[in-house]
């Protein structure tokens, strides 16, 4: 069972409503914020499938548009589903060679210390990183949960 790290406090993660209604004088305000240089970072996951393992991950900086991390994963022997293939047009081949999670686990938690994630499908992202870090003996609780709640 993979522990919900929201109701620990570790991490927090906010529903658009939330968002809007935190943000102060408005979206503006929250949006300034976030593109505040060094404040926040987007992140993007490509997957096997909708309950499957993550094989790509990317993070740029909000303010800046820098690439952070942008790596293929090998997820061992999961298998990637046809129609998410479709989706990304990553096929196993190309993940051959490619870093395992733990690898590229470390490597995202040191690019969003102490900065807001952001994610256009958060809670999807949140739900898929615990996941791989449970399959692998790791602590999902170590990193910033992808939001786009009020954190300052």
């Amino acid at each position: 069972m993979i522990p919900n790290c929201m109701s620990e406090g570790a991490v927090t993660m906010a529903t658009e409503e939330e968002t809007m209604t935190a943000a102060g004088n408005g979206p503006r305000e929250w949006a300034t914020r976030m593109l505040a240089p060094g404040h926040a970072v987007i992140l993007d996951t490509e997957t096997s499938d909708l309950d499957g393992s993550i094989l790509e991950v990317a993070v740029i900086d909000a303010a800046t548009g820098a690439v952070l991390l942008d790596t293929l994963v090998d997820p061992g022997d999961v298998q990637i589903h046809p129609a998410a293939a479709t989706v990304h047009g990553i096929s196993a081949a190309q993940l051959i060679g490619a870093p395992d999670w733990p690898t590229v686990f470390s490597a995202l938690a040191a690019v969003t210390a102490d900065r807001v994630v952001l994610a256009y499908n958060a809670e999807f992202d949140q739900s898929r990183i615990p996941h791989d870090c449970h399959r692998h003996g790791l602590d999902p609780c170590t990193w910033p949960t992808p939001s786009g709640g009020d954190a300052s």
